[in-house]
């Protein structure tokens, strides 16, 4: 049964989240890395549709944020110069 109070996650995930923590562990860093909580630095790739749906979905990035910061979709779009 699903919790009403939390937003529901894609496989993909819930697959990720445990191996993410078991790394950040074994490094010593899991007061700084490993999981979602607030202080924890991040890298998160928020797409428009599920990958494990269709490989493509991966091409319709919504949001990228790199080390907790949000990064602007317009920078993302220009090319190196």
């Amino acid at each position: 049964m699903e919790d009403p109070a939390r937003p529901p996650v894609g496989a993909a995930a819930i697959a990720v989240g445990p191996a993410q923590e078991l790394v950040a562990a074994r490094l010593g860093l899991e007061q700084e890395i490993g999981s979602l909580r607030p202080g924890l630095r991040a890298d998160l790739l928020l797409l428009d549709g599920d990958p494990l749906q269709d490989i493509r979905n991966v091409e319709r990035i919504h949001t990228v944020i790199q080390d907790s910061r949000l990064i602007d979709r317009g920078a993302l779009l220009r090319p190196d110069r």
